[in-house]
């Protein structure tokens, strides 16, 4: 059976000084897994802030490469200032992992021995995102939605990424996240500047219409 709590996870919205996690009770869940064109659907609707969250996962030949494409619509009669965040945590904690943040690339580097992962989001209006690496409880400040400055990290695979959504009622906004691992940064590369080209609008419009 497919775990869509294990999907959710990762994922949460913030606004007004919470940070609410879609695995939470806070959220109405309806999975749909559309076996034709091997992607799970995910429906997550807050009952107070009226926000309504999809998440499409795609299954990729792959496996140690993931890529989830979400919208996110505000339901509510009002505007909202709302940030969606992702917290990556691989539960790998070796003193010789490192972690840390490419600027240039604006990107999220993992590497743990031979293995090297990379970590990107995406929203399709160009809004403002942060990284950080580190322990969720070191940078991630709930009460004011901000990651502290944190660009390198030792023990752990462990790191956030936040984007600050201005939406106005009934607005919807798509954005994406996605991960890929090799053995060369060449690799990861590679693979990530891919799936960037990818065409994930119009799989999205295709999907949810």
């Amino acid at each position: 059976m497919y775990n869509y709590n294990q999907t959710l996870k990762p994922f949460g919205i913030w606004m007004d000084g919470h940070c609410s996690w879609l695995n939470s009770l806070e959220w109405d869940i309806s999975p749909t897994e559309m076996k034709e064109t091997n992607v799970t659907v995910i429906a997550a609707f807050h009952k107070v802030w009226k926000i309504h969250v999809t998440i499409l996962q795609e299954r990729l030949h792959q496996a140690s490469h993931f890529d989830y494409t979400f919208t996110i619509k505000n339901h509510s009669n009002r505007d909202r200032v709302i940030k969606f965040v992702y917290h990556h945590n691989s539960n790998s904690n070796d003193e010789q992992v490192v972690s840390m943040v490419s600027s240039s690339e604006k990107t999220v580097m993992h590497y743990n021995g031979n293995k090297i992962s990379l970590l990107a989001t995406h929203f399709f209006q160009h809004e403002n995102f942060h990284l950080a690496v580190g322990e969720r409880g070191t940078i991630w400040n709930e009460k004011t939605g901000n990651l502290t400055l944190s660009p390198i990290w030792r023990g752990s695979q462990e790191s956030m990424m936040v984007t600050e959504l201005h939406m106005s009622k009934n607005e919807e906004r798509v954005g994406r996240v996605w991960g890929v691992q090799g053995e060369t940064e060449e690799d990861v590369q590679q693979a990530h500047f891919q799936r960037l080209e990818y065409n994930h609008l119009g799989f999205v419009a295709k999907q949810i219409l």
